[in-house]
């Protein structure tokens, strides 16, 4: 939950004004997540092409390009929702005036530069490059809501998905990072389809809202699914989450009691909360689906660290 930002005025200075947007937009979620995709995905390239899982410097500058795009990707929303966010936020910092997307625009560039000069410095015939090609691409095509937005938005499981999929596609990037050459092959893919699939649920669980959060301005999958529908929709995503890593586990057979037992205890958490918000949905509701579920989502990523190193 982002802090009250109510106190702060144009009189304060600009970093204040910033990091009162930040707060809100890009919190320290946002950091540690990329940083965390970073080196879990990173370490699963090196171990599927069985290479040391040794740090080296390139990855503190990979963790940050990452966190880069993460950011470019928000700045990109603010822009395409600035004004139905006037609507629905207008208490948020950049409504209010206390920042300007160009300010955000300006940091945006400088996180681009950072991105194509750590896939530049990738010694791999540009493989690092094109790849990130790719994410940019399809990240301005998602800004643009690839040129058909008015019939997109009315279709919001389409629109969601369409989205979704530059999730494996950063992953695809990471993966790079470590090839020489592509290494497509069933664990990879299993990995990315679990990116899909954990991306997804936590979409639909964000705007699976209870009653009071409705309005005619804001998406929400309880409005063409039901509370219901919604909640079997990110159930069977987390079952396919969990189908996903238990697969992998079986490369990683030291340690898998643990490793199991980590990623069906993130799921019990996650289906524990979702069946209590099913029974009694609410705002508080909501905003615990999305805790636990970022439980299930950290403890999938630990058990695999634990596992890869532990083999």
């Amino acid at each position: 939950m982002s802090k009250d930002i109510s106190h702060i005025t144009m009189e304060d200075s600009f970093l204040k004004r910033y990091f009162a947007w930040s707060q809100e937009r890009f919190p320290i979620d946002n950091v540690i997540s990329g940083i965390i995709t970073y080196f879990v995905m990173s370490r699963i390239a090196l171990f599927l092409t069985d290479q040391s899982l040794d740090f080296v410097v390139m990855d503190l500058l990979g963790a940050v390009a990452v966190i880069g795009h993460y950011y470019i990707l928000r700045v990109f929303d603010e822009h395409k929702d600035f004004e139905i966010d006037c609507i629905n936020h207008p208490e948020r910092a950049l409504q209010r005036g206390l920042i300007k997307l160009w300010h955000l625009d300006i940091m945006a560039a400088i996180f681009t530069v950072i991105c194509v000069s750590f896939s530049l410095l990738i010694s791999n015939n540009y493989l690092s490059l094109i790849c990130y090609g790719i994410v940019y691409i399809w990240s301005v095509l998602m800004a643009k809501e690839f040129f058909v937005g008015s019939w997109l938005e009315k279709r919001l499981t389409l629109y969601s998905f369409s989205h979704m999929l530059v999730s494996p596609l950063i992953i695809i990037w990471i993966f790079s990072t470590k090839w020489q050459v592509p290494q497509f092959e069933t664990y990879s893919i299993i990995v990315l389809v679990m990116a899909l699939t954990s991306g997804f649920s936590y979409e639909i669980t964000r705007k699976t809202r209870g009653p009071e959060e409705e309005s005619e301005t804001l998406d929400s999958y309880t409005k063409i699914y039901g509370i219901g529908g919604s909640v079997l929709i990110i159930s069977i995503m987390n079952i396919i989450t969990l189908a996903c890593f238990l697969y992998f586990t079986t490369l990683i057979p030291n340690l898998r009691g643990v490793t199991v037992g980590m990623g069906i205890a993130g799921f019990a958490a996650a289906q524990s909360t979702l069946l209590k918000f099913l029974k009694k949905p609410s705002l508080d509701g909501r905003k615990k689906n999305e805790k636990s579920f970022g439980l299930f989502a950290l403890l999938l990523y630990v058990a695999l660290l634990v596992g890869m190193y532990g083999n």
